[in-house]
């Protein structure tokens, strides 16, 4: 048997009527998203000591979290302005950054590691097709699909979601062949 639950707490809001918990990492940091005064928009939100902080948006009404890692880094995803479209972001150093897109109108934030990359699928140019794509701060977002050794996939295959990465960089993504793929990275 495990232990009992001991003390809890009511989280709070962002003004609004209520809020929803996402992830929570290893120092008791939660993530979540909020609604905000009025219940006029939900944003997400970052709870550590006591305190709730409004993450914002990438200027439309809407943020939703994902992830958060050790770091009290917050992956996830916003509306952009007039509520066009949703872009991932990465919130950390108290700035949210949009992710971007692989060249069409959307992108979605999965998962994100130790190291704040993050995973997920993104619209391509004139949104032909939904790709995975990898987030790492020195490389931006890139299509995983170029990542591939050449050669090791089938004419007409690709990963459209990349919906896992472990502290390793392994990636965990899904193919249009409706098939699961684990992705390892290769030592240069």
């Amino acid at each position: 048997m495990g232990e009992k639950p001991g003390a809890h707490w009511r989280v709070g809001t962002l003004g609004g009527s209520s809020s929803t918990g996402r992830a929570i990492n290893e120092f008791g940091q939660v993530t979540g998203e909020s609604a905000t005064a009025g219940d006029l928009a939900t944003h997400a939100f970052l709870y550590a000591n006591g305190g709730m902080r409004d993450l914002g948006t990438l200027g439309g009404n809407s943020s939703f979290p994902v992830a958060i890692n050790a770091l009290g880094q917050v992956a996830g995803n916003s509306t952009t302005a007039g509520d066009a479209a949703t872009h991932a972001f990465i919130f950390k150093n108290g700035t949210m950054t949009d992710l971007g897109t692989l060249g069409g109108s959307s992108s979605f934030g999965h998962a994100m590691n130790a190291r704040g990359w993050v995973t997920g699928d993104a619209l391509t140019v004139g949104d032909a097709a939904d790709h995975a794509f990898l987030y790492t701060p020195a490389t931006g977002m890139v299509d995983v699909n170029t990542l591939l050794a050449p050669g090791s996939a089938p004419p007409g295959f690709a990963l459209v979601v990349a919906s896992g990465i472990n502290d390793y960089g392994v990636i965990l993504a899904d193919g249009s062949d409706g098939h699961a793929y684990l992705l390892k990275p290769i030592d240069e």
